[in-house]
């Protein structure tokens, strides 16, 4: 396929490589303390493995790290697509953490808004559909059409997809919004 075009050649090859190798989508979720050890994990891990290991998607789902030196360990997140990194200002989980006593603890990464820029996130902004919810899967009453948007984004992402298409952006959090 694609004489004339070398780079389209590999892309073909590369991606029949790969599904022949890795037939299937593979995409870690890490909740909350589950992003604190995945982020242990990459920073104690040899650089071999940030290398070899890649993913489809990972989604960094209420991420209970401290957020002012989040860019410095999620841009070593190997993922074919995206790593999603999912907020909640009015996370009451998350708001306790941050006021856990010590010098180093700081503003949690899934509840605040402001200065997302590790270069490679997609971060999502989920603040106005699950209150003060940490788990966003909680039964509560969403309605339909808040319901279909947090399900289908988790949908999406969770099987290796791009899943913000069609979700609004904000240019000034760098962030997109359920709705």
């Amino acid at each position: 396929e694609h004489p004339d075009n070398s780079e389209r050649r590999r892309e073909v090859l590369a991606r029949a490589l790969r599904e022949r190798v890795c037939p299937f989508n593979v995409t870690v979720l890490a909740h909350s303390m589950g992003s604190y050890l995945y982020k242990k994990m990459l920073l104690s891990s040899s650089e071999r493995l940030s290398r070899e290991v890649v993913l489809d998607n990972v989604i960094l789902k209420a991420p209970d790290t401290n957020h002012p030196d989040h860019a410095h360990w999620v841009e070593r997140i190997r993922a074919r697509r995206r790593v999603y990194i999912t907020i909640n200002q009015d996370d009451c989980a998350l708001g306790l953490s941050a006021l856990k006593v010590g010098e180093q603890q700081k503003a949690r990464l899934g509840s605040t808004l402001g200065e997302q820029g590790a270069a490679g996130a997609t971060y999502i902004d989920f603040t106005d559909y699950i209150g003060d919810e940490h788990s966003y899967f909680e039964p509560r009453d969403l309605g339909r059409e808040s319901a279909r948007a947090l399900t289908g984004f988790f949908e999406q992402a969770l099987n290796g997809r791009v899943a913000e298409d069609g979700l609004d952006y904000r240019a000034d959090t760098n962030t997109y919004r359920i709705g």
